[in-house]
């Protein structure tokens, strides 16, 4: 009984010894075919990061995408706004495909992004860190109209990779008769175009989202033949150019302080200011200390006046710097350094100055030689007027009134300078029918510039020009076909929306 007792448990431990075993051959066997499996995808993870990581920027948003991993289960994605140095000090974003929408961003704010692929128990490593900036591009532009119809401005949304434009649907808005300039302060929140004939200037503010432009209010009045504005660079005034010759009304200068909550407009104590004899055109230095105004005084007016600003926005006139006869375009270098002034005549030459500014008092720096750059022969209608430099503060470009051509210089940093690109004046666009450029913008990176021409006979139609500028050069050369404007188109402003 005892002999079958043991071999009965001799064979149930036989049988208990090949369970175990067949269980553990089955384990292994299991383990081999994920250990397989994960090295068929788990090998491209553990030697090779995600690839290929993009970002396009638009409005308050970032859309992100990259190469596919194969055999990848999933990805998380790390953002920061500081470059990634560390994984667990950023923020993770789990996702099961290789894109992603970032929203709510601030616009203008720098966001970098990387991401990492897992694939069963197995992580790659780290992609590359890139560098993206949410921002939605806008340009506004002022028609002038005939006879005081037609007067009106229109929106578009600008892509900064292409320099495409779209005009925002069915939308434009009346600003008065002759709308001349239109401005923007600095937080992009509010916006300002000027009434030529109807001495007023019409205050709008910004929509965020959409870019479009909502009146404030009812127009405040401004002197006669309103055209240039200004703002300060803090963005709490705005000066305006009363260009007839009629003091106080016009040969001025209206000073407004502007409602940082509403944009609004209200006059500024002693406003206007008496700025010689038919002013046109202002600058204001980087600091916001001074302002320059040129007299053009019919063609014969040789004097800038230098304006110093106080503490409450009014202006009070320190001196003049006496520039060649017929000064009417002016722009200051972004350094603060250099003024440039151009000159509007017939009886000189169409020329620009190259003059170095004592930015302690605004003033001229003494014992300078005046650098004059002839650009055409003295002729009548050989106006050299508009005068813009590139956001870089490396390109200087004139419009050349009655020649429908541009003037490009690059601007030595150190001395001011200029140097005229070879083959200076250009015709960008054919001579005939006469299409006379009457403003130049930038796009906010400096990658882009946009002329603003209208035709010098009926029907007058406007055109928008877009060129993208050489890095190295400064030159234009056009990309795609020109905008179809309204009629005398004026003025145009670019801004990237807050």
């Amino acid at each position: 009984m005892m002999l079958t007792d043991g071999r009965r448990s001799s064979r149930m431990l036989s049988a208990l010894v090949a369970v175990l075993c067949a269980l553990f051959l089955m384990s292994c066997e299991n383990a081999l075919k994920k250990s397989a499996e994960s090295l068929r995808s788990g090998a491209v993870l553990e030697h090779a990061s995600p690839s290929g990581l993009r970002a396009q920027e638009a409005n308050h948003q970032v859309q992100l995408d990259w190469d596919k991993v194969d055999g990848a289960t999933g990805y998380t994605l790390y953002w920061s706004t500081t470059p990634i140095t560390a994984l667990a000090e950023a923020n993770a974003i789990s996702l099961t495909t290789n894109s992603y929408t970032h929203t709510g961003l601030q616009n203008g704010k720098a966001i970098y992004y990387s991401v990492v692929a897992h694939g069963f128990d197995t992580e790659s490593p780290v992609s590359s860190c890139i560098l993206a900036v949410p921002h939605q591009y806008m340009a506004y532009v002022t028609n002038g109209g005939v006879s005081g119809s037609e007067c009106n401005a229109v929106g578009y949304t600008l892509n900064g990779e292409d320099g495409s434009l779209v005009e925002l649907g069915g939308y434009s808005f009346d600003v008065g008769s002759y709308p001349k300039k239109i401005v923007t302060d600095p937080s992009r929140r509010f916006a300002y175009i000027s009434s030529f004939n109807n001495q007023k200037i019409t205050c709008y503010k910004i929509d965020s989202d959409t870019g479009r432009l909502v009146p404030i209010g009812s127009p405040v009045s401004a002197g006669s033949g309103v055209s240039s504005l200004a703002v300060d660079p803090s963005g709490k005034y705005l000066y305006a150019v009363n260009s007839t010759n009629n003091f106080p009304n016009g040969n001025s200068v209206s000073a407004y302080a502007i409602d940082q909550s509403t944009g609004s407009l209200s006059s500024i104590s002693g406003s206007p200011f008496a700025a010689g004899s038919y002013p046109n055109g202002i600058a204001i230095d980087p600091t916001g200390r001074f302002v320059y105004v040129p007299a053009n005084d019919g063609g014969s007016g040789t004097n800038i006046g230098v304006f110093s600003i106080s503490g409450s926005g009014a202006l009070a006139k320190s001196s003049d710097i006496v520039a060649g006869a017929g000064v009417c375009g002016i722009a200051i270098h972004p350094k603060g350094k250099f003024l440039y002034p151009t000159f509007w005549n017939g009886a000189t030459d169409a020329a620009v100055q190259a003059l170095t500014l004592n930015t302690t008092d605004g003033l001229l720096l003494g014992g300078q030689v005046t650098r004059t750059y002839n650009i055409l022969p003295r002729a009548p209608g050989n106006f050299a007027e508009v005068v813009e430099i590139d956001p870089t503060g490396r390109f200087l470009y004139v419009c050349l009134y009655s020649k429908t051509k541009i003037a490009i210089y690059s601007i030595d940093q150190t001395s001011g300078d200029l140097t005229p690109l070879s083959g200076s004046p250009f015709q960008l666009w054919p001579a005939t029918p006469a299409e006379i450029p009457n403003a130049i913008g930038f796009d906010p990176e400096g990658k882009f510039a946009f002329i603003v021409t209208a035709l010098a006979d009926t029907p007058y139609t406007g055109a928008l020009r877009c060129f993208s500028i050489d890095q190295e050069s400064g030159g234009l050369s056009a990309v795609g076909s020109p905008r179809t404007l309204g009629k005398n188109s004026c003025d145009i402003e670019i801004i990237s929306l807050p």
